[in-house]
């Protein structure tokens, strides 16, 4: 059910390589491809124009199309004052003598297994951080999905490479600026700015890939779309990808294949509030739309002390879960506690923070 006018500001490069050239093949990249731009030009959903969704794959996804493509993107963005771009890369990454490079469909595979390398077919670091830094956008979330090794599930390797992902992250982050800080607009998708780098592993590890799409983007899908979501209301935030994605991904690599696999935030920028929205996960809850809230018969005084002595027994998911059914007229002091709660509670004394859930839900009556 569409309900809404197209999101006009968010733009997304989506690369993805399976190599289908090469002997050794990648089987999840171009399902990720798919995937990701499946959920963004949802109208349901992020309600991005598919005009907007630059999908680049196999042997479009040359030294040239690769950096055409993020030129391209540049341009989109710089027509909204206050766009949002994900650029997102899921394919095989390299080092060669401390030369770190994302590889292309034209790499020069022949070259590297003869102990040289062809630097005309690879995306260097510092250029792909100077077409990133052109992207004057007023969010900039970039999703590495690429790393090590080559078994069955296939682990992302190239023959003879290093661990390069921390390294190149490094590289990036030091080549990106600030930028300007824009007017927001009334629409939830426009508020906040600031740039995150969400890689799938850590620099030693590598990224499985499933078959069926990466372990990395799966995770990174269940998230987007709502899954476990603590607000609970139809928008997925940046504080939704910190507390499930290196969970998730950690769990799940131990459990697939005995493997150690932790999604790492190597930078998170210029933030001009504690938390922005990527998207939502269900654009009708959004507008309070077909939304089920089984408990609003309950007399406020009943539900109050329900509330009261689930804190005592430090039952928070069913206190939130009760919560979020009542009219609660200080939405920002809520969603800051709902925040704390969903970031673990770590280093939060648990008797105070009943405390001050206590307070606050007297001050609804």
């Amino acid at each position: 059910m569409n309900t809404s006018e197209p999101y006009e500001n968010g733009y997304a490069l989506l690369i993805g390589l399976r190599y289908g050239h090469w002997p050794e093949q990648l089987n999840g990249p171009l399902k990720d491809v798919k995937a990701l731009s499946s959920h963004f030009s949802d109208p349901s959903k992020a309600a991005y124009r598919p005009e907007n969704i630059i999908e680049l794959t196999e042997n479009d996804a040359t030294v040239s199309g690769i950096l055409n493509a993020l030129n391209d993107i540049a341009l989109k963005a710089a027509s909204q004052p206050d766009a949002t771009v994900i650029i997102y890369y899921s394919g095989h990454g390299g080092n060669f003598e401390d030369k770190y490079f994302l590889v292309p469909y034209d790499f020069n595979l022949t070259d590297l297994n003869a102990g040289k390398l062809d630097e005309k077919s690879i995306i260097q670091t510092a250029e792909f951080a100077a077409k990133i830094n052109n992207i004057q956008a007023k969010k900039c979330m970039i999703f590495l999905d690429c790393c090590h090794a080559e078994n069955i599930p296939v682990k992302k390797k190239l023959a003879g490479s290093k661990s390069f992902m921390g390294e190149f992250a490094d590289s990036l982050g030091a080549k990106l600026t600030d930028f300007p800080v824009k007017k927001t607009l009334n629409s939830e998708l426009n508020k906040g700015t600031g740039r995150v780098i969400l890689t799938s592993c850590e620099a030693d590890e590598s990224s499985l890939d499933l078959g069926s799409m990466s372990l990395f983007t799966k995770v990174l899908l269940e998230c987007l779309n709502g899954k476990e979501n603590i607000e609970n209301d139809g928008w997925v935030r940046l504080i939704d990808l910190m507390r499930y994605v290196p969970k998730k991904v950690a769990e799940q690599a131990l459990i697939i294949d005995n493997h150690d696999q932790h999604p790492m935030f190597k930078r998170i920028e210029n933030l001009r509030s504690e938390d922005f929205i990527i998207c939502a996960y269900d654009l009708p809850k959004t507008k309070g739309i077909n939304s089920k809230n089984q408990d609003v018969d309950i007399p406020p005084s009943k539900k109050q002390n329900s509330v009261y002595q689930l804190i005592d027994t430090g039952d928070y998911p069913q206190v939130f879960k009760i919560l979020d059914t009542m009219n609660l007229s200080n939405q920002m002091q809520y969603n800051r506690l709902k925040r704390e709660f969903s970031a673990g509670l770590q280093g939060i004394d648990l008797i105070d923070f009943g405390d001050r859930l206590k307070v606050f839900i007297d001050h609804q009556q």
